[in-house]
């Protein structure tokens, strides 16, 4: 069933590309309103100090371009970590818990459809991390779950990026807005996703489990 829901994003973001012009711890209806994750303080971004509007009366002719200054700090490989390992721990219960972390983009009006989605993840395996811009990660995960690959694990990229000031999961490449495309290569996550794909170089086990590609004919 996560290949269908995979399949089933693939497929609704050509149709609106045609309209419209991817550590350790273990369709759709009316639109659903975003909902802001429930994550703890210590995992939480700072908030961008307020800065006073720019009129004649508080900023001298001089003033420097600022612009820069008045953006959030960059997002931290420490935050972002935990905020993945959040996820999985809500996901042992399901997307029904685990939704909230997440930002599906143009795909937000199928959150309905995953919130009853019969699935929970067993355990997730951080096997890589990559910083794409200051604002995005890449998260190389191995995932077990309890309906697809019982047994096993399948290897995925997820991210977490910040979106309005906070941190969300996303779980593919549809899922990262147009704002943190910087230096985001998305032919790569397309070979991955694709039939296309066989990589024999990374392991093929984890901890006396096989661990298969995402599209892999082996499973």
């Amino acid at each position: 069933m996560k290949v269908v829901l995979h399949i089933v994003l693939c497929v609704l973001s050509v149709v609106l590309i045609c309209s419209c012009g991817g550590t350790e711890v273990t369709v759709p209806s009316a639109p659903a309103p975003v909902v802001t994750p429930d994550v703890p303080p210590e995992v939480s971004p700072p908030a961008p100090e307020a800065t006073p509007d720019a009129t004649p009366e508080n900023t001298p002719d001089d003033a420097p371009d600022t612009a820069s200054e008045q953006l959030p700090d960059p997002l931290s490989e420490e935050i972002a970590t935990a905020l993945l390992l959040h996820f999985a721990e809500a996901m042992k219960e399901g997307y029904e818990k685990g939704h909230i972390y997440l930002h599906l983009g143009d795909f937000e009006f199928a959150r309905e459809f995953m919130i009853n989605f019969p699935e929970t993840m067993l355990e997730l395996v951080i096997e890589e991390t990559t910083r794409i811009n200051d604002y995005l990660f890449e998260f190389l995960i191995l995932i077990e779950w309890d309906l697809e690959w019982p047994g096993m694990y399948v290897r995925e990229y997820y991210f977490v990026g910040v979106v309005d000031g906070i941190p969300f999961v996303m779980i593919n490449q549809y899922g990262v807005p147009e704002e943190l495309m910087e230096n985001f290569d998305t032919e790569k996550y397309e070979l991955y996703y694709s039939s296309e794909h066989i990589d024999d170089t990374r392991p093929r086990e984890h901890n006396g489990k096989k661990v298969v590609e995402f599209m892999d004919p082996d499973w």
